[in-house]
């Protein structure tokens, strides 16, 4: 798959993303502490995006959530694409352990007991500082 049809796929969904991932950064904002570190900051962020998410995904025909292990958080678009919420790094790459789940995650490998489709990672870009999203973005691994 091209990155342009890949964009394609998600065009539709930008304003979920976005939305979910201001609506983690707005709570984060709201109790952020100075000596948070960066794994506790990214990993508030991402959940509280992924609660908005699933909150928010009931209302876009033909997505549903799909809580995938105890620690894994996908989203199903029906026949077009499975979607991870992550922090991204300035190279936009996930920043995560990388386990043997996320290792296939990102090289397009069959999941057990899930479609086999497009394996797409939406995460956004902070500061160095941590203060503000720089951007939102939509990978492809």
């Amino acid at each position: 798959m091209t990155l342009e049809e890949a964009e394609l796929q998600l065009t539709d969904l930008f304003p979920w993303m976005r939305e979910s991932w201001e609506d983690g950064w707005r709570q984060y904002k709201g109790i952020m502490h100075p000596e948070d570190d960066s794994r506790m900051r990214s990993t508030f962020i991402q959940m509280r995006a992924v609660i908005a998410a699933k909150n928010n995904c009931r209302q876009i025909k033909g997505l549903k959530y799909i809580p995938y292990t105890n620690i894994r958080h996908l989203f199903e678009l029906h026949e077009r694409a499975l979607i991870q919420f992550k922090k991204l790094d300035e190279d936009l790459i996930a920043k995560n352990n990388h386990t043997q789940l996320s290792r296939e995650f990102n090289e397009q490998l069959p999941l057990v007991g899930l479609p086999l489709l497009p394996h797409f990672t939406c995460g956004y870009v902070a500061n160095q500082d941590h203060t503000e999203i720089l951007s939102i973005q939509i990978t492809f691994p």
